[in-house]
């Protein structure tokens, strides 16, 4: 990397153009309203840094870079879910051209999917920087969650979230800032074998030891599922 790209400012995955200008405004926002932030992860000798959204997609951004909202449990601020893992790449895509960034992902005429690595595009975190985001960059972290060990004051699981997702951001972060990691919504990653993709996250469905960070990289669901507890988290190369 330049000296003249380390000038440039990757700290917000959505410049003002596409954000809600009363977002602070909105009538039944829960407790508090938490804007969507890149968060630059620093990498060691096996893992690239890289940048990470704060939040997962919320709705009301999908909504504004895609048209519509597909979600079953709808709020503004609540993740964008029962999108596939095809929903997921477009979107990506769709959001990198609107900044006028190259495209991560190449889809030829017959819907395969391929990856271009120089690209500073939006895309999907894969499992590998999922987990190591979630451990907030450290290896040694021993909490059982992403960013501790009381998942209640962590995220949204089955005891506490009346079994559906909340606006994102309510829950306390990890240490390196990052809000809902463990709970809320599976989140699509870059991980393919087939037709299968890895999620990771656990849900608000979920019961707390799915949510563990040790059990993430687990589970896999067919990549045209659309669930009412399965959205996705935008990272984008360092």
């Amino acid at each position: 990397m330049t000296d003249s790209d380390k000038s440039i400012d990757y700290s917000s995955p959505i410049d003002e153009d596409f954000q809600d200008p009363n977002w602070d405004e909105e009538e039944n926002v829960e407790e508090k309203v938490i804007k969507p932030e890149f968060i630059l992860v620093k990498g060691n000798e096996k893992l690239e840094s890289f940048y990470v959204s704060n939040i997962p997609v919320t709705q009301d951004l999908y909504q504004m870079v895609m048209g519509e909202n597909p979600s079953s449990n709808v709020g503004n601020k609540n993740p964008v879910e029962s999108v596939s893992w095809m929903d997921a790449v477009l979107f990506c895509n769709k959001l990198s051209s609107l900044k006028s960034l190259s495209s991560y992902y190449l889809i030829d005429d017959e819907g395969n999917v391929s990856f271009d690595n120089s690209s500073k595009g939006y895309r999907l975190p894969t499992k590998k920087e999922w987990i190591f985001a979630a451990v907030s960059g450290n290896q040694k972290e021993q909490n059982l969650f992403s960013g501790g060990n009381n998942l209640s004051k962590l995220g949204w699981f089955n005891v506490n979230s009346n079994l559906r997702t909340h606006s994102c951001g309510q829950k306390q972060p990890n240490s390196v800032g990052l809000y809902d990691m463990s709970g809320n919504i599976w989140e699509w990653t870059a991980d393919k074998k087939d037709n299968d993709v890895n999620v990771c996250g656990g849900c608000a469905n979920s019961v707390p030891k799915d949510c563990e960070i040790l059990k993430q990289g687990n589970f896999t669901y067919p990549d045209d599922t659309k669930d009412a507890f399965i959205g996705f988290r935008l990272v984008r190369s360092y």
